[in-house]
């Protein structure tokens, strides 16, 4: 992470906004509670720090915390993803992407969320409009959106 901050030093218009765990984030097992609370974080900002990103990373490893568990915050200067905004979903994973991609449409797609609530009753949304959302690949079948790689074949991996 300090590397990639030093790298966005050249970019004083980009800056790293919010992190979290995959715990929350890249949740696969349909523990909603979980994608919200990092959903929430990514929306609202309601969890703010003065700590750099690497600053925030190191003190959850000096309490014990490996990478996936790390709380999702938003730094301070982040701003919470609002109208007009651009969101690429970059985890190749599918499985990991899935529930954070259905949350996000759902903002932009208001009527998509009584399938989320189907599963997490109550799952809050933020309404957003003229958002541009891409992902790595197609993460579920229904996903109509852009995405980077549209055909996958991986073949032989561990």
């Amino acid at each position: 992470m300090v590397e990639f901050e030093k790298f966005l030093e050249d970019f004083p218009n980009v800056l790293i906004s919010s992190f979290g765990g995959r715990y929350y984030g890249m949740d696969r097992d349909n523990n909603r509670e979980r994608i919200q609370r990092a959903y929430d974080e990514m929306m609202f900002g309601q969890n703010q720090t003065s700590d750099t990103p690497s600053e925030y990373i190191l003190k959850a490893y000096e309490n014990e915390l490996g990478d996936e568990f790390i709380s999702p915050v938003i730094f301070i200067g982040g701003d919470d993803i609002a109208d007009g905004d651009a969101i690429f979903h970059l985890n190749f994973r599918s499985d990991r992407a899935r529930e954070m991609t259905q949350a996000i449409m759902a903002s932009i797609h208001p009527e998509l969320l009584e399938a989320i609530n189907e599963q997490q009753p109550n799952f809050i949304v933020k309404e957003l409009h003229n958002i541009y959302f891409a992902t790595m690949t197609k993460y579920y079948s229904d996903y109509d959106g852009p995405v980077f790689i549209k055909h996958l074949n991986v073949q032989n991996t561990l």
